[in-house]
């Protein structure tokens, strides 16, 4: 990898990173600090790891069974989808579906070019 590549690989994360802060920032702001559905949604797609769980696995590994779950809960679709749903069901899941954008940014960014390179490394 050539310095060129890094920087904007750097700047990439970077940007990325500031964007899921905002985002997660945003949501709670939003539900209100007190509402439940923001904090859920920011920690709950991760509990497609506790499902990937097994043994014989290698450190970091997710098994099999779990890398679909995994990679369908952090994409832009299911925030996309939260978000339109809120209104009607209220500004709490609004607060949510900024929640979970957060929360997937972040992970791609660990993972560029998205949360599918984790299908390959599995």
């Amino acid at each position: 990898m050539n310095a060129a590549t890094v920087r904007n690989t750097m700047f990439r994360r970077a940007a990325f990173g500031l964007g899921a802060a905002a985002a997660g920032a945003a949501g709670v702001m939003v539900a209100g600090v007190s509402a439940w559905q923001p904090w859920v949604f920011l920690i709950a797609p991760d509990l497609a790891v506790a499902f990937g769980m097994g043994r014989g696995l290698k450190p970091g590994q997710l098994h099999p069974r779990a890398v679909p779950l995994y990679n369908a809960l952090h994409v832009l679709a299911g925030p996309a989808v939260l978000a339109v749903a809120a209104w009607w069901l209220g500004r709490p899941w609004l607060g949510a579906a900024l929640a979970w954008c957060a929360h997937a940014r972040t992970r791609s960014c660990r993972s560029w070019p998205g949360p599918t390179a984790i299908s390959a490394a599995c």
